[in-house]
């Protein structure tokens, strides 16, 4: 079996990065909500007491680490079947057709758009706890 599908195989890599880069989302934040006993620090808030220091965290919703969570879990899923439906079609020597080519990259477009949103929510998320941790020694 020589293969010689170079579209396919380069689809099979994708898919193997979009699976890696699912569990970059899921175990990271799923470890975050378990060390802060289920609270989400992404856009959470506070302000830092005179008397003793400490900071005074008001927590933002629980729907901003659920959501990433939601589109690793989901990008897993799909990447792991891709990869096999993939690598079905190089054992067998065929190709998909033209309504499962067209499903494919609607199903890639929507997948990337929810991810560049949990992205975007996680990189500003970060940022506004950030803010609020160097309040305290802005140096």
């Amino acid at each position: 079996m020589a293969i010689t599908n170079i579209l396919l195989l380069s689809q099979i890599a994708g898919n193997v990065i979009a699976w890696m880069y699912s569990l970059c989302i899921i175990i990271p934040m799923t470890l975050h909500q378990d060390e802060f006993k289920g609270h989400c620090l992404l856009f959470s808030t506070g302000a830092w007491q005179e008397a003793d220091g400490q900071f005074l965290v008001t927590w933002a919703s629980q729907a901003y680490c659920n959501y990433t969570i939601f589109v690793g879990v989901v990008l897993f899923v799909i990447s792991v079947i891709q990869i096999y439906r993939m690598y079905m079609y190089i054992h067998k020597g065929t190709d998909s057709s033209f309504l499962s080519a067209f499903v494919d990259v609607i199903g890639c477009i929507f997948l990337c758009t929810l991810t560049i949103i949990a992205a975007l929510m996680i990189t500003l998320g970060f940022m506004t706890w950030c803010q609020n941790m160097t309040e305290r020694f802005p140096s």
